[in-house]
């Protein structure tokens, strides 16, 4: 009976033991890949309460039904520093169907639409002034307005967050690569890429019909 007692003991102790450690891997694992995340996160800027739409603009809801859009940093870094951002005026809808914000340099300019519809209750009226916050600040000081929006619409709206989004991205960086390869100039070839990705204002290089065409590849929901 002892010896009953003494292995049963044994027993349930290695199970507990065995128990332990996975749940302590388990949780170990999950702070790493919680730590992998936020580094990459940090990395690329993006917040991970914004959701990027499928034309490179982003939502963030500030508060029941109010929605903050802005353009993503893909936008900001190939477009570089624009002359101009146009934007709609306090208490106009916008929505997917029509264009709501457009990027101007000179007669060049990149037109895109809102992911959802809505009012627009707020403009702001900093990047009007400094054009260069879409690009410095995208999710932060650059976001352009804030609309009130059903919230049943904007939650259909197609969005990629945290590690989906950045996955994402690197696909589309990758695809303007080929995009801008297949039409630069080749005197500016050389010049057009840093560390392997499209340079800072890669879209100035070339002319209004190239800005037409990446806004038909990039963002125009209309077309995708």
């Amino acid at each position: 009976m002892t010896v009953l007692l003494i292995l049963f003991t044994l027993i349930l102790f290695l199970a507990t033991d065995h128990f332990v450690q996975k749940t302590r891997l388990a949780r170990a694992r999950r702070l790493a890949g919680e730590s992998v995340t936020s580094a990459v996160l940090t990395s690329f800027g993006l917040p991970e309460n914004v959701g990027l739409a499928l034309n490179h603009t982003w939502m963030r809801e500030e508060e029941r039904g109010v929605l903050t859009i802005g353009v993503d940093e893909f936008i900001g870094r190939l477009v570089g520093a624009v002359e101009d951002i146009v934007l709609p005026h306090s208490g106009a809808i916008i929505a997917p169907a029509f264009s709501s914000f457009t990027l101007r340099d000179g007669t060049k300019q990149l037109e895109l639409t809102s992911p959802v519809h809505g009012r627009v209750v707020e403009v702001n009226q900093k990047v009007l002034r400094n054009p260069a916050l879409a690009r410095k600040d995208p999710y932060g000081e650059g976001w352009l307005v804030k609309i009130r929006a059903d919230r049943a619409e904007a939650a259909r709206v197609v969005t990629r967050r945290g590690t989906d989004a950045i996955n994402w991205l690197r696909v589309q960086g990758e695809l303007a690569k080929l995009f801008f390869v297949n039409r630069m100039p080749q005197p500016a070839l050389a010049t057009m890429y840093d560390g392997g990705v499209a340079a800072d204002g890669v879209l100035q290089h070339f002319d209004a019909e190239i800005w037409r065409e990446f806004q038909t590849e990039f963002t125009d929901l209309r077309s995708n």
